[in-house]
């Protein structure tokens, strides 16, 4: 509403975007207009903007006056910045030069170098990124760095004010509701921020620039908080070389170096360990540009946009996916996702991953870890395994992929939860009920259409609701069938809560799925007496749907009660219909087969395990049968997840990245090594841990995860005995549970 009727709360894009190769001409977009009471308005300056970038940036970096165009003086951060990342060798792609610099007198000019305009389009070292303006001697805000921000706040119809001494303003002398936005130097009084509330129409941009008294303005930010603000963003300017660090994203040995020498049953193990004595950037190397004759590596694993990942509403491309949306993650919960990531793919093919028990498969870049069960084999037999994180490239056809069991929560509040019957019939209307209106209000039914063939599935559907004191009515349909209705409006609300309502859109709700065992037992049987059968000679039953969203759902549910659920998609067969009636619609169907756990036949040996106990959790294994390489060029997408680095793909549980070790660094750097331990609260994979062993920090780690407890003791390990540090004493909590299998016979290996 707010942008409707006033053009606000939102920025404007065309504002912040950075063009190719156009100049902000005084008096048009980019024109300042100062505050109307304290000053004249300011005029607009000639300034290039950066060739490409992403937009709006959160840092802004500042030439000092006496850099030229071509040259900068030593205290540049523009300078500092393309500089320290081009020698990183992570920003520049394809046949890249080392980034030089020739020193004249107190200015270093940049040597030009190659680069592959394929990669973002553009080129160059990390500050194509971000804002890049000229200092201002003048104005306490450079005139650039103002049109830019008073561009990106104003609306089509009103330019937004500007206050180079927020000090200054006076309180009661503008209109309510009056400005789209306002830029300002300094921090205001409690007083101010309350008028300045009053004043900005709903949804305006309020942007403070923090003064050199207090750079980081957090004063002025909690009296705008206090006013009624929302705090949504900060940018950081900086204006001088030596006061940051570049830090690129950890390269995968030094995500992975420990993790090899892992004892059985432990996680995160490389299969295939890095030359050490190889540079990250030489030929054939792991640097992730190298476009010689092994595959290129990418920074970040990420998947194909149509790959499926498991959401608390079914499966969803991860392209679909949005911040806030809920996915499933390896500790068996739904977490919220806090931000979504795509860029180019820089290798020429993805792997395609395909389990047994799906036709879905899991393109995925080379450097996607999934968490794996490597067995370990005599002959045709299981003698034990191990539990990797496993790089999509690695994975080998006999691996299996594992998937947490969904948990219950006591957290959640079900009613009737100890109403099995109520629950079976829940089940009975996700397979063959709708819900139905009757009468003039607004009250819907759940409604049955059963076959005449079922008379003890009609008779429970009639004495339960005739028990409780519902009418229930039964109407004889053409073909052998009958349509039960139960005329119980509580009961169809809660079905249409927590099962949706038509064929294609039913589901299940997240109660559902945190719900005790006894009341999903009841769910799936009810479902399977609906629409489910048992083929004679078959040790399995099998369903169908025509809502996917249902079938992932069920799946996920089935798994968490004992069953290996297969779920396979199968396309529309066209014409079809009954006798000479063709449908005039049709959509893909979905079917389901649930196996008891440990089933066996007289006639043949055990199959392939199912199921595995590791580190408290139960999880389900699904046999990799086939990792074929697919040629792709275009964007690949991957998730960040809040409270844990995890989310389940349709062929098994996916990770995200290690923080770099350097970053760490930079973040012990000045704190005395003697004031104490380091504290880590949320250790994780352990980078701070090896940071502090670098820095002679002592360091405590503390991770609720016992999985990351054993990840980051194997790393912090490894880089104390084995980088050249001075050994120190690690002690952990951190015990292997691992235990060997029992023998299984690989009787259908090679299916």
């Amino acid at each position: 509403m707010n942008c409707v009727k006033y053009s606000t709360g939102a920025l404007n894009i065309d504002g912040c975007r950075v063009g190719t190769s156009e100049t902000i001409k005084p008096g048009g977009a980019g024109m300042l207009l100062s505050h109307v009471r304290d000053g004249k308005p300011g005029e607009g300056s000639d300034y290039q903007q950066n060739p490409g970038g992403r937009w709006p940036s959160n840092v802004i970096l500042v030439h000092p006056e006496t850099c030229q165009p071509g040259y900068c003086v030593s205290r540049c951060p523009v300078k500092q910045l393309e500089v320290d990342s081009l020698e990183a060798g992570v920003h520049a792609a394809g046949n890249k030069k080392k980034a030089q610099t020739t020193k004249k007198g107190n200015t270093f000019h940049f040597a030009a170098f190659d680069h592959n305009p394929d990669y973002y389009n553009d080129s160059g070292g990390a500050t194509r990124f971000f804002k890049c303006l000229k200092e201002d001697t003048i104005m306490n805000i450079p005139q650039d760095l103002l049109d830019y921000l008073i561009t990106m706040i104003s609306t089509p119809d009103m330019q937004a004010l500007y206050n180079d001494d927020i000090s200054t303003w006076k309180v009661g002398q503008e209109k309510d509701n009056s400005w789209p936005g306002l830029v300002a130097y300094g921090q205001p009084s409690d007083e101010q921020a309350a008028d300045l509330k009053r004043v900005l129409m709903p949804g305006a941009h309020l942007l403070l620039v923090a003064p050199e008294s207090e750079p980081t303005g957090h004063t002025g930010t909690c009296r705008v908080e206090d006013a009624g603000f929302e705090i949504r963003d900060a940018i950081l300017w900086i204006r001088e070389a030596g006061h940051f660090h570049y830090v690129p994203k950890a390269a995968r040995s030094e995500r992975e170096a420990g993790c090899a020498k892992r004892d059985a049953g432990d996680t995160y193990v490389d299969p295939k360990p890095m030359d050490p004595d190889r540079e990250e950037d030489s030929a054939g190397g792991n640097n992730p540009r190298n476009r010689g004759a092994n595959p290129i590596r990418n920074f970040h694993p990420c998947l194909h946009p149509d790959t499926l990942v498991m959401t608390i509403k079914g499966y969803r491309p991860i392209k679909e996916i949005k911040i806030g949306d809920m996915v499933f993650s390896a500790d068996g919960k739904f977490h919220r996702v806090k931000d979504v990531s795509s860029h180019p793919y820089t290798s020429s093919h993805l792997y395609d991953i395909s389990v047994h028990g799906t036709n879905y498969t899991a393109p995925s870049s080379d450097n996607h870890p999934y968490l794996i069960w490597r067995p370990e084999r005599r002959r045709k037999s299981i003698t034990g395994g191990h539990v990797f994180w496993v790089e999509a490239k690695d994975i080998q056809k006999g691996d299996y992929t594992m998937t947490p069991l969904c948990k219950e929560s006591s957290k959640v509040s079900l009613k009737y939860a100890k109403d099995i019957k109520f629950w079976f019939l829940f089940g009975l209307y996700l397979a063959d009920g709708v819900l139905q209106k009757a009468g003039h209000g607004k009250n819907c039914y759940p409604s049955y259409s059963l076959g005449t063939d079922k008379p003890n599935i009609i008779g429970r559907v009639v004495h339960y609701f005739e028990s409780k004191g519902v009418k229930v009515g039964i109407y004889p349909k053409k073909s052998k069938a009958v349509q039960v209705m139960a005329f119980d409006a509580e009961a169809g609300e809660l079905f249409k809560k927590h099962g949706g309502s038509l064929a294609q859109n039913k589901s299940l709700s997240k109660d559902i799925l945190n719900a005790p065992s006894s009341v999903k037992k009841a769910i799936l049987e009810g479902y399977l007496a609906g629409d489910g059968c048992q083929v004679k000679g078959r040790l399995y039953k099998q369903a169908k749907t025509v809502s996917p969203d249902l079938a992932c759902l069920m799946t996920l549910l089935g798994e968490s009660i004992g069953y290996r659920t297969n779920l396979f998609r199968y396309e529309p067969v066209k014409n079809k219909g009954i006798g000479k009636r063709k449908f005039k619609t049709t959509r893909p169907t979905y079917h389901l087969y649930f196996y008891n756990q440990n089933q066996k036949r007289a006639d043949r040996r055990d199959s392939r395990p199912t199921y595995i106990e590791y580190q408290g959790k139960t999880y389900l294994l699904r046999y990799i049968k086939e990792v074929k390489t697919v040629n792709y060029a275009g964007d690949v997408v991957n998730l960040t997840v809040a409270g844990n680095p995890t989310f389940q793909t349709c062929v098994g549980m996916s990770h995200n990245t290690v923080k770099p070790i350097k970053l760490m660094e930079c973040l012990l750097d000045g704190i005395p090594v003697e004031s104490g331990p380091i504290l880590d609260p949320f250790m994780g994979s352990g980078s701070t841990g090896i940071a502090c062993l670098r820095t002679g920090h002592d360091f405590i780690g503390v991770d609720r995860e016992k999985d990351y407890v054993g990840i980051a003791t194997s790393r912090i390990r490894h880089w104390d005995s084995e980088q050249g540090y001075i050994n120190r004493e690690v002690e952990s909590d951190f015990k292997s549970e691992a235990k060997e299998a029992e023998p299984v016979d690989l009787w259908d290996l090679g299916d």
